[in-house]
């Protein structure tokens, strides 16, 4: 029915008082280009503003002077949606977490992210206070003068190197996004800082960067009598490749195959491919501690054990760590992962995931007001996201979904009944 409203009219809310009451602070700004229709939020503080108003009651582990947000960005879909998340709301990962500041049909390099993006940049740097609360994890200097950027930012490397003006691991003696460590220097922590070099102010050009997990992959796949093995235990645990572009293992089929490291280093006889399952298996253990919640300093220590298990593995491993030493992704995790999670307790608790399920998202509202003008298409989107925004920040996203269990559960007990009931007529029926 409303599928059929939105039809006759492509200006017909559903529930026009409440909607406009939770989208009245939102200001988007539409920007035309020859690639298509952006549009930018132009009132970021009230937004958060409202946010933390509606989420009052149900924040988690919230300091009174402090303000932790994040800000993310991805490409998918054909759209490339920024977006500033709450860290201490109930699910900081999911996507309804995601207040989307800005979205538009073309890629995020930092020449997009200038043109599409309007003033947000400016506006984020001036959001010194939020509501009483100190916000001094945001962006302290503009966008495009400087290297300083939020204390979480989230999003893969092409994204972390865009934002900060970095210029890619291909074409750089400094491939870390965060720190000035040379690419000789990639695994010695003694050599790492964090990066005040005006090295990474050039123009930002978009370089493709092989994940740890497909990187290893490739390299067990080097050999004909090697791939076969692979190959088929891989297909033993429904580990799919992309169907695009690469090809690659997906994280979810990364994600299986390190867990499942020791079964396919048992199918091997060859010393290189088990040293590869081993170091799988070594990254299996550190993937354990990104999980989507607080880390107890038990978590802290084991995986400050893990890491330096994985280290001392790789220094026992000169053909492994020669393979490995030029991978930004492996330096972050040797040197930069520890540190981080003990200063603030957690590592993917506020992580990419959000962002690439809300391409998924995305796509399915889209169906929904695939009539109307791109531009109207676009505000209702948007306007409809802040809503799921406003849904978890009270806690109604919450009961919504137990409401749906209760109710399914309800039509099961209902089909088993008449399916008992059935069984007697027909038993009746036969005496």
């Amino acid at each position: 029915m409303k599928a059929l409203l939105r039809l006759i009219s492509p200006k017909f809310d559903v529930f026009p008082p409440l909607k406009k009451e939770i989208c009245a602070v939102l200001q988007y700004e539409a920007i035309s280009t020859p690639h298509g229709i952006g549009f930018f939020c132009s009132n970021i503080a009230g937004a958060l503003k409202f946010r933390l108003s509606a989420a009052k009651d149900n924040l988690i582990n919230f300091r009174s002077d402090e303000l932790v947000l994040k800000l993310s960005g991805d490409n998918g879909q054909g759209f490339t949606k920024l977006t500033i998340s709450l860290r201490h709301v109930a699910h900081a990962n999911s996507p309804a977490n995601n207040f989307i500041v800005a979205a538009y049909p073309a890629k995020d390099t930092r020449e997009n992210l200038s043109k599409f993006c309007g003033n947000i940049w400016q506006q984020i740097s001036q959001l010194n206070e939020i509501a009483g609360k100190k916000s001094n994890y945001l962006l302290s200097t503009f966008f495009l003068k400087s290297t300083q950027y939020f204390r979480f930012l989230g999003g893969d490397l092409s994204f972390l190197w865009a934002i900060i003006g970095h210029c890619g691991s291909a074409v750089t003696t400094f491939p870390s996004p965060i720190c000035d460590c040379r690419r000789d220097q990639m695994l010695d922590a003694e050599k790492c800082k964090i990066r005040t070099t005006e090295e990474t102010l050039k123009q930002a050009e978009q370089f493709g960067q092989l994940g740890i997990g497909n990187a290893l992959i490739k390299e067990l796949e080097g050999s004909t009598e090697s791939a076969e093995i692979a190959n088929g235990f891989f297909r033993s645990i429904s580990a799919r490749r992309e169907a695009f572009r690469k090809k690659d293992m997906t994280g979810n089929s990364i994600r299986k195959v390190l867990i499942h490291a020791d079964q396919l280093e048992r199918l091997y006889s060859a010393e290189w491919p088990q040293i590869i399952c081993k170091t799988m298996g070594h990254l299996a253990k550190i993937q354990t501690f990104t999980k989507a919640q607080p880390l107890s300093p038990r978590d802290l220590d084991e995986l400050e054990t893990s890491i330096d298990q994985f280290r001392t593995f790789l220094n026992g491993q000169p053909r492994m760590r020669t393979l490995l030493a030029l991978k930004p992704k492996v330096h972050l995790l040797l040197n930069h992962f520890v540190p981080f999670a003990r200063q603030h307790q957690f590592l993917a608790l506020l992580d990419e995931q959000g962002d690439e399920a809300l391409h998924s998202v995305w796509r399915r509202l889209e169906q929904l007001w695939k009539t109307m003008p791109d531009e109207e298409q676009m505000r209702q989107l948007l306007e409809h996201h802040f809503v799921s925004n406003w849904l978890l920040d009270t806690g109604k996203l919450d009961e919504m979904k137990r409401d749906r269990e209760e109710q399914r559960e309800e039509i099961g007990d209902r089909r088993e009944t008449d399916e008992e009931s059935d069984g007697e007529e027909e038993q009746l029926d036969f005496e």
